[in-house]
C-alpha cells in the first residue's frame, strides 16, 4: 500500500495505491513517482519513513528494477519523526503519528490500533479471501488515512510552532 496526501495551496487530494501482484506494485510506484513530478516544490514527507517507507520503496524498487525512480520519489524527503525527535517538545507521552497529531487536534478514525496491529491485519488479508479479505483491506486504507491526515496536521503544526505559516506551494 502507497498513500499520499497531496497539499498543494488549497489543493488537497488523497491518493492511495494497493498493490498484490508485482505487476501493481511497478504501476502503483510508476503513479507515485508521477505524483512527486507533478508537484515538484512539495516535499515528500512520512512519518519515521527513513526507518521504514524509503527502504522498503528502495527494496521494492530494485526487485521490480524501478530503482532510479525511486531515487526520484524520495529525492525531496523528510522524515518528521526524526525532525521531531531532534527539534520540537511536546507535552505528549510518546512521539507516536497519532499522539502527536492527536496534539495538533486530529482524532483517529479507524479501528486499527497501530502499526503492529496493522501489519497483523495485513498478514490476515493475505490468508483470507472473499469478504473478510475485502473488509481488511478496506481496515488498512482507513488506518492510512488516519495516518496521512494526521501527517498533514503534524506537518501544519510544526509550521505554526515554526511561524512558518501553514502548508502551501510557493507562490509561482
Amino acid at each position: 500500500m502507497i498513500g499520499a496526501y497531496v497539499v498543494d495551496g488549497d489543493d488537497r487530494r488523497v491518493v492511495q495505491l494497493w498493490a498484490d501482484s508485482p505487476a501493481e506494485e511497478r504501476r502503483s510506484l510508476r503513479q507515485l513517482a508521477q505524483l512527486v513530478e507533478e508537484h515538484p516544490s512539495l516535499p515528500v514527507l512520512t512519518w519515521n519513513g527513513a526507518g521504514a517507507d524509503v527502504p522498503q520503496l528502495r527494496r521494492v524498487g530494485r526487485s521490480r528494477k524501478l530503482a532510479k525512480l525511486v531515487d526520484s520519489i524520495v529525492a525531496n524527503h523528510i522524515d518528521l519523526y526524526q525532525y521531531a525527535v531532534g527539534s520540537v517538545r511536546l507535552p505528549v507521552p510518546s512521539l507516536s503519528l497519532s499522539e502527536v497529531s492527536a496534539y495538533f487536534g486530529v482524532s483517529k478514525l479507524s479501528a486499527v490500533t497501530g502499526g503492529f496491529d496493522a501489519q497483523m491485519r495485513y498478514l490476515a488479508y493475505c490468508q483470507a479471501a472473499g469478504p473478510d479479505k475485502d473488509n481488511l483491506r478496506d481496515e488498512l486504507l482507513e488506518y492510512n488515512l488516519d495516518d496521512l491526515v494526521g501527517l498533514a496536521a503534524v506537518a501544519e503544526g510544526f509550521r505554526r510552532l515554526a511561524g512558518l505559516g501553514p502548508l502551501a506551494a510557493p507562490a509561482a
